[in-house]
């Protein structure tokens, strides 16, 4: 409704006091034709009082002092006043927040067609400043709703409000945000967030905005659960403007209240007032920034090649420009940002283009020149865009024109062999000009614990050269390989002023060599408690090992089996002479030790058993220290070959201690072990 009829209802003062901040209006669309509502007959049957609303004027109030004489008459005409306080039945001051919970329900649900709910308003009103008899539950109130015949909707929807109130109720806030800055078309969120006065969400609202940089128009939203709506433009322009959001159909803060001139008749509660609220935020465009990402059709082309540029263009729907690509070169080294001057411009071409997207420009060429060439893209400026262009030297952007790239395939002459082979590689050269000379660099890299661990290090690694003439097949001088382990050749062909330097990749399998030590026979290990017989034995010292843990510290002999048995001498540690070394990348290394010797003292391995993976375990020789982790501890039968794998040349360098375990003694004192016990160390 216009505010035709606000005016005859409210009065001037009260009317120019609202419409200082704010303007009233009524949810036309809600008003009924009449007031609806219940009436409450007398126990004779005779009309009596009723719940519901009134119609005053024609607008919507309901009454709010349940002991005075109700007359719609005497409060058409009366002055209105928006009351922010209240004393109830029994004279005690309503709170501030229940007046507001008043304003809500009376702005929100009071104007409707509903029975139900128009009693389920009076009702709320009543609990909310009557009090007493007519507080929510007591006695009078419940008599008002049973005796409409719908007592539980009216119950149900009554409770409702008052719940929805006690939250939603307060003075209405309208925050806008907006981007500090944004592009021409590219998207903008816009965000706007309707609240009470106490920071609580006041979700289906809906709220109206023009984005004032785009072509959309106005557009709505309703506030979610957050009560946030946000709307995403496009803007089509650049420029400053004021951007402008309006919230709709908001409660009052407080109720607006007729109020009679006779103190003896009821006030009554306006209902169906809301207002708007409007916030505005400045909406700032810049011209967009062009992206121009290219890439060259090939890094290297043969002389003669044509070379042209796949070029990728990120701007708004409505970007239309001249696109220029131009081919700089050639240059003897790789140019920078300054290179690129208009004396070296080899190529121009252009096209017409639209919005976002990839072409390929058309090719330049044929270039015979040798150098390197880069090309260079430009975008104009535009209404709603900025000028952009790639930058000279781009990586992505260059290409050499190169005479020969040649090809070096590579093959070691052993993949497998045993230590002190002689090593070469045999070198196919390929797609280099006849005639041309050079001395290549053959490295082998090596030894590695594996395959996976090579490192092609020209620091680290032998070398030998030999010279070529052109395409062919050579061999190189042999190195010889005295360790154990993994190798790999790589070659270095540097470059000629016909061709580019070439170096062979690491980890080719045509180029790795195994080189092992001998499989050693897989021997018994006699490690039980009566020792070897030392008379007439000749030992030499190999190493230490030592197991802080365990206090384990002792030294290894060098010891080869006899008729395939491998006996430890006493007070020492044997080391099996045809397994793994000292410093060998690779293989297993046989410590063998008795666990107690003849008289029952402990022997050297006498409390390996206590060892347990991740125990510390080092092995020194000649001042150089290894450390090593225990991995697994196993038992194996003594009457059984150790397993074979124990004795394998191969795979990463590990120790495997090996003793006896598992003591039987026997009713006549005798005993013996059954196990062989045996610790891997990695």
């Amino acid at each position: 409704m216009s505010l035709v009829i606000l005016r005859r209802v409210l009065s001037p003062l009260l009317l120019s006091l609202l419409l200082g901040s704010l303007t009233l209006t009524f949810r036309a669309d809600a008003l009924p034709a009449r007031a609806p509502g219940f009436a409450i007959p007398y126990a004779d049957g005779s009309p009596g009082s009723w719940i519901g609303s009134y119609s005053v004027d024609g607008v919507l109030a309901y009454c709010l002092d349940p002991t005075r004489r109700g007359s719609t008459t005497a409060a058409a005409g009366a002055p209105s006043r928006v009351v922010r306080s209240w004393r109830d039945l029994t004279g005690h001051s309503v709170p501030t927040r229940d007046l507001q919970r008043v304003a809500w329900i009376a702005s929100t649900a009071g104007a409707t067609t509903s029975r139900v709910q128009a009693a389920a308003v009076d009702t709320a009103l009543y609990a909310l400043l009557g009090r007493g008899a007519y507080a929510w539950g007591a006695s009078r109130s419940e008599a008002r709703m049973r005796s409409t015949g719908h007592f539980r909707e009216i119950r149900d929807e009554a409770a409702r409000l008052l719940g929805r109130s006690a939250r939603l109720a307060g003075a209405a806030r309208l925050r806008l945000s907006v981007p500090a800055q944004a592009y021409a078309g590219g998207p903008v969120t816009v965000t706007a967030r309707v609240t009470n006065e106490y920071d609580v969400p006041l979700p289906g609202v809906v709220v109206r905005t023009d984005y004032p940089l785009d072509d959309a128009g106005p557009v709505s939203g309703v506030t979610g659960r957050d009560g946030r709506v946000r709307w995403t433009f496009t803007p089509t322009r650049v420029g400053s403007a004021q951007l402008t959001a309006t919230a709709e159909d908001l409660a009052t803060r407080f109720p607006v209240v007729l109020v009679p001139e006779d103190h003896h008749f009821q006030r009554l509660a306006v209902a169906g007032l809301t207002h708007d609220l409007t916030r505005s935020a400045t909406a700032t465009v810049t011209p967009a920034a062009v992206g121009i990402a290219t890439v060259t059709s090939a890094p290297a082309i043969d002389p003669g090649d044509l070379l042209s540029d796949t070029v990728t263009i990120t701007a708004p729907d409505d970007f239309h420009a001249i696109i220029t690509a131009r081919l700089y070169g050639p240059f003897r080294n790789r140019p920078t940002g300054a290179s690129c001057t208009a004396d070296l411009v080899v190529g121009t071409v252009t096209r017409d283009w639209t919005g976002s997207g990839t072409f390929v420009t058309d090719p330049v060429g044929p270039l015979t020149t040798p150098g390197y060439y880069t090309w260079v893209e430009e975008a104009p400026a535009t209404a709603i865009t900025q000028a952009a262009h790639s930058s000279c030297g781009e990586e992505a952007e260059t290409s050499l024109v190169r005479r020969y790239r040649p090809e070096l395939v590579t093959a070691t002459s052993r993949p497998r062999a045993n230590v002190g082979v002689d090593l070469t590689d045999e070198v196919r050269v390929s797609n280099l000009m006849p005639g041309t000379t050079a001395k290549v660099t053959a490295y082998l890299a090596g030894p590695f614990p594996s395959r996976d661990e090579i490192s092609c290090r020209v620091t680290a690694s032998r070398h030998v050269e030999f010279a070529i003439d052109g395409p062919g097949t050579y061999t190189t001088p042999a190195l010889r390989v005295t360790s154990p382990g993994w190798y790999a050749w790589f070659e270095v062909l540097p470059a000629t002023p016909t061709s580019e330097a070439v170096r062979t990749p690491c980890h080719v399998p045509s180029e790795t060599s195994l080189i092992t030590r001998p499989q050693p026979p897989v021997v018994q290990i006699d490690t039980g408690p009566d020792g070897a017989p030392t008379a007439g034995r000749t030992f030499t010292s190999y190493l230490q090992v030592a197991a802080a843990d365990i206090g384990l510290h002792t030294g290894a002999l060098a010891l080869r089996p006899d008729r395939g048995v491998l006996r430890p001498p006493a007070g020492a540690a044997a080391w099996y002479a045809a397994s793994a070394r000292f410093p060998d990348r690779i293989g297993t290394m046989v410590l063998a030790g008795h666990v107690a010797m003849s008289d029952g003292s402990r022997g050297p391995f006498g409390r390996l058993v206590d060892l347990a993976p991740g125990s510390r375990i080092t092995i020194t020789r000649g001042g150089v220290t290894r450390p090593l982790t225990v991995a697994t501890v196993r038992r194996y039968p003594r009457n059984e070959p150790l397993p074979a794998t124990l004795f394998d040349p191969t795979g990463p360098f590990r120790v495997a201690l090996v003793t006896c375990t598992h003591k039987v003694t026997h009713p006549d004192g005798s005993w013996h072990y059954t196990d062989n016990l045996v610790v891997v160390a990695r």
